[in-house]
């Protein structure tokens, strides 16, 4: 079993108990939530204390490079306890998708982060490849994914309805001359 694997199978486990808890009769199902809800409150207290405890004992920069592994980094979201803000986690998931997006001729542009969904727009792509828009969506949707899972949905200013759909649906397009 290599490492993700690893420490991707505890996750599965919650997720089949979740499942396993939500099939319950209704009184059942509630004092589970109930007892769930009450571990969550206490691991939030702890977690919290030892974050502080991190950085006053090693500095910010030692918090952010812990905060940054998996899975500690999905628990602390989970908890609200990230020490990176949002807004900044889409600044670096953005600039990570940046080589992609050029190499098509393209960049992206950071509008808005409301409640309900992150606005971005896509610019520059390149000339007479129909689907190079919805390719780049499909990238700059698995770094947003990967650095700010918490993030709300995507809306990409530059996509018509069609590619739009085309990307999520996760058509691997290119572009067939990509721009050095």
């Amino acid at each position: 079993m290599t490492a993700p694997e690893a420490a991707s199978a505890p996750l599965l486990r919650v997720e089949a108990l979740v499942a396993g808890v939500e099939a319950l009769p209704e009184p059942s199902r509630e004092a589970a939530r109930a007892l769930v809800d009450a571990v969550l409150e206490v691991d939030a207290a702890a977690l919290e204390q030892a974050l502080d405890e991190v950085e006053e004992a090693r500095g910010h920069e030692a918090l952010l490079a812990l905060a940054g592994r998996e899975p500690l980094a999905a628990v602390l979201l989970l908890h609200g306890l990230h020490p990176v803000p949002l807004e900044e986690r889409l600044a670096r998931a953005l600039e990570r998708a940046r080589p992609a997006l050029r190499q098509h001729g393209g960049d992206v542009e950071l509008l808005e982060v409301r409640p309900d969904a992150v606005r971005l727009r896509l610019t520059g792509a390149c000339q007479g490849c129909p689907s190079s828009l919805a390719t780049l969506r499909g990238r700059l949707e698995a770094e947003v994914e990967a650095l700010a899972p918490d993030a709300p949905p995507l809306e990409v200013e530059g996509l018509s309805a069609t590619e739009a759909r085309g990307a999520a649906a996760g058509d691997a397009l290119a572009c067939p001359e990509p721009s050095s």
